[in-house]
């Protein structure tokens, strides 16, 4: 479960403590698919430890050594019995590798770690109105489901 092929230059992996850079530019290809403001990142020691929580799941695709495609996703542990379910936080694939399979891939990673680890269900917010990714999670398996999502400001 290492690694996963898709081209020869292009592959899959999941990411270790060891693999901050890796994060890091994750996190740019985020904020650059989702037009968001280029925030000041956490500390490379904040990312280390993050990496280093078992429960913190991130794979990326790499071309060669620069990441083209990632999914972050918590394990959360079930309180009433064995098993925990995971909570997918982000996925993007930079728009050079679209439509190559590479985002149906990445989903592919985290169902096979979730088959391994005794996951109950994967799951994933979307916005309504966002129909790419309405359509990209169905495409890939994902049967929707409809919920309201409640947020508390601490």
């Amino acid at each position: 479960m290492e690694n996963y092929s898709m081209e020869e230059a292009v592959y899959l992996r999941r990411l270790n403590e060891n693999d901050v850079e890796s994060l890091r530019q994750l996190i740019g290809l985020f904020r650059m698919v989702f037009e968001e403001n280029p925030n000041a990142l956490p500390s490379k020691t904040y990312h280390q430890k993050l990496l280093a929580n078992p429960h913190f799941l991130a794979f990326c695709a790499f071309d060669h050594q620069k990441v083209v495609g990632g999914i972050t996703a918590y394990e959360l542990q079930k309180y009433d019995q064995e098993a925990s379910e995971i909570f997918v936080y982000d996925i993007a694939v930079h728009p050079d590798f679209h439509r190559k399979g590479l985002g149906k891939q990445l989903v592919e990673a985290l169902t096979e770690y979730g088959k391994a680890h005794n996951v109950q269900v994967i799951f994933v917010g979307a916005h309504e109105e966002d129909q790419h990714a309405l359509d990209f999670y169905q495409a890939t398996g994902g049967k929707g489901e409809k919920v309201v999502l409640f947020n508390y400001q601490p």
